[in-house]
């Protein structure tokens, strides 16, 4: 997953690393945000993020879709 680093995705099991990757597919196609940018880091950092709360799958995708909208379509502001 770009902008993740590799230790990082190490220390996640299979099934962390398939969710993340799930979420971080679903809001890239559903946002049309390019993979390759700033904006795509900043997703993944976004995302690492919010997983380091307790959250399922459900939970980090609704607060990665609702960040999303509230920053009017950009993850670049929040890094």
């Amino acid at each position: 997953m770009r902008g993740i680093p590799d230790e990082m995705l190490a220390a996640l099991s299979k099934a962390e690393v398939a969710m993340l990757w799930r979420v971080f597919e679903t809001v890239c196609i559903e946002y049309d945000i390019p993979r390759e940018g700033e904006q795509i880091q900043h997703l993944a950092r976004f995302l690492m993020h919010e997983f380091r709360r307790p959250l399922d799958e459900e939970a980090l995708l609704a607060a990665a879709e609702t960040f999303y909208r509230h920053h009017g379509g950009e993850f670049a502001k929040w890094a």
